[in-house]
């Protein structure tokens, strides 16, 4: 089973979505996340999400079934079912990941795992459906559990036994879906015992990955406890890291100020409303329109609009888009030099 290796240069794996961007066209969009709920069950102390920011509220199966493929028409080849919300409240959002795969989507889940068990939500459709399931699990035992999510012993025992129905599942379906669980790094949290806990956990519990990056504003290094825990347990479970994050760490002042890769990525929210990026999403300022009255296609011709009006310097550094950046700034650079056609 592969597992796909994060921060890795993946944008110029299209050249004909770059073509555009450089040229004006639309048709930019890679992946875009899907928000199916507003309301989320955790209490993580440091969510970044603002407080009622929009009215609770949650997409129907006929909204998402028409997203989706007004997305894919328009050439978008991923979607994500994450959060805004925990998207396994909303019990339809399995059967929304069914028809984004037949139609042609790749499909991924980030979820807290707290719904993830047979009687709520149909995981058969998760294990046939998903190309990726990851699990913010962030601890390795209760107590870090309490620190990262806010909730009691009885629900990480219930996550970790969800965690292993799944995967049960998907192994009897002999699907390829790679699921694995994620770890927050920061001041609080980055200590080599939790850590190697979180990576013992994911191991005994038989996921395929464990997953470090960071909390954000917090850069902690963590390339020393990586180190460690790469060299003892590497041979059992597949250990990532945001890499393309943690390595930058001392260079925040080499940021880019333009943000290229919010032209190949978008969210549509549980508020029906098309977002400038799941940092923005949520605030209505930042919305390029709503989905109820108009086309994705309408609402994405006049997102340079919106896009004006975000300042990079107050972004949250170092986030999904930040590697698309260095790479588009790159190639424009190289593009400027009188010597490159000398290949």
């Amino acid at each position: 089973m592969q597992t796909n290796d994060f921060g890795a240069q993946k944008i110029l794996a299209h050249p004909d979505k770059i073509t555009n961007y450089f040229e004006g066209k639309e048709k930019t969009i890679i992946v875009f996340e899907i928000y199916m709920s507003s309301k989320c069950d955790a209490k993580c102390p440091k969510c970044f999400r603002k407080d009622n920011i929009i009215e609770p509220c949650e997409l129907s199966l006929k909204e998402v079934k028409n997203y989706l493929k007004q997305l894919k028409d328009f050439g978008a080849k991923a979607v994500i079912f994450s959060g805004g919300g925990e998207p396994l409240i909303c019990r339809d959002t399995p059967s929304a990941m069914s028809f984004a795969k037949r139609i042609g989507l790749n499909v991924g889940l980030n979820t807290n795992g707290m719904n993830l068990h047979k009687g709520f939500i149909n995981l058969e459709l998760l294990a046939a459906n998903c190309d990726f399931i990851r699990i913010s699990l962030d601890a390795g035992d209760f107590k870090m559990y309490q620190r990262t999510h806010g909730m009691k012993e009885k629900i990480f025992d219930e996550v970790v036994s969800n965690i292993k129905e799944i995967i049960s599942v998907r192994n009897k379906l002999n699907s390829k879906t790679v699921i694995g669980a994620g770890y927050l790094t920061g001041k609080d949290t980055s200590g080599i015992e939790d850590m190697e806990k979180f990576v013992i956990l994911c191991r005994e519990i038989g996921l395929d990955f464990a997953h470090f990056r960071p909390f954000h504003w917090d850069f902690i290094s963590i390339s020393e406890q990586l180190g460690i825990l790469k060299r003892k347990y590497a041979h059992e479970i597949k250990i990532l890291a945001s890499d393309q994050k943690y390595n930058y760490f001392n260079k925040i002042n080499g940021l880019s100020n333009v943000c290229h890769g919010i032209h190949f990525f978008t969210v549509i929210g549980a508020d029906k409303h098309v977002y400038a990026c799941c940092h923005l999403a949520e605030d209505r300022k930042y919305s390029l329109g709503t989905l109820e009255n108009k086309s994705f296609k309408d609402i994405w011709k006049n997102r340079r609009d919106i896009f004006k009006i975000i300042d990079t310097s107050k972004c949250v550094p170092f986030c999904r888009c930040c590697n698309i950046n260095r790479d588009i700034d790159y190639i424009l650079k190289i593009s400027e030099n009188s010597h490159v056609n000398f290949l």
